[in-house]
């Protein structure tokens, strides 16, 4: 004698939830595309508007690089705006212009940075920082690195300037001339005319700075 088929009837409520999550996949890749890719045609925009590159926006390939390069392109001056600088001049090396204010190289790249302008008390300060973030538990490193090194970005990023000017008085540099200029050399350059107006005449290597 044949037997009827048994019917589950809680077999769909048990197995529909499952499913759930594999339809909703979909719905969150969009999501997250959409995300992802949100701040390009602005950031694109901001960079036209201040008179900047839009390649700029290649950072976009990083889920975050998007949004931190949209940022930035909405808060730095527009290409050309007059920038005060503090002028350092020493005897041998010639002319240094030194941005007041934050400093942008500074918090993208806060230990070549230091390397660069000679700052090697601090760039080998934070190389030591990073290297003892090894003694650290493995699930910790990368939280802690991450918030770190936004904090140093910040940090050198408002300081690196300060710290900049105190270097070159300690190697023997004496503020020529504090001015408005576009880029340091337009500023190296207003600096070697106003000291010629004063009867202080340029070096070569004063020439050299300024070129």
């Amino acid at each position: 004698m044949a037997t009827a088929p048994v019917v589950v009837v809680g077999s769909l409520d048990s197995t529909f939830p499952r499913d759930t999550p594999v339809l909703l996949w979909p719905a969150l890749i969009l999501a997250l595309l959409c995300v992802w890719l949100l701040p390009i045609v602005p950031g694109i925009r901001a960079a036209r508007r201040k008179g900047r590159s839009p390649h700029w926006m290649w950072f976009a390939v990083h889920p975050l690089g998007g949004w931190i390069t949209w940022l930035v392109l909405s808060l730095v001056p527009e290409k050309g705006h007059m920038r005060t600088f503090a002028v350092y001049h020493h005897p041998r090396e010639g002319y240094e212009a030194v941005k007041q204010g934050f400093s942008w190289p500074g918090f993208w790249f806060p230990v070549i940075w230091p390397f660069l302008k000679k700052l090697y008390t601090t760039a080998i300060a934070l190389l030591i920082g990073l290297f003892l973030l090894r003694i650290l538990p493995s699930e910790a490193q990368l939280t802690v690195f991450a918030v770190l090194a936004v904090l140093v970005s910040l940090i050198v990023g408002f300081k690196g300037n300060e710290w900049r000017a105190t270097s070159l008085r300690g190697r023997g540099y004496r503020l020529a001339e504090t001015l408005q200029a576009e880029s340091p050399k337009a500023a190296n350059a207003r600096a070697i005319q106003l000291e010629a107006a004063k009867g202080i005449s340029p070096t070569r290597e004063d020439q050299r700075t300024a070129a």
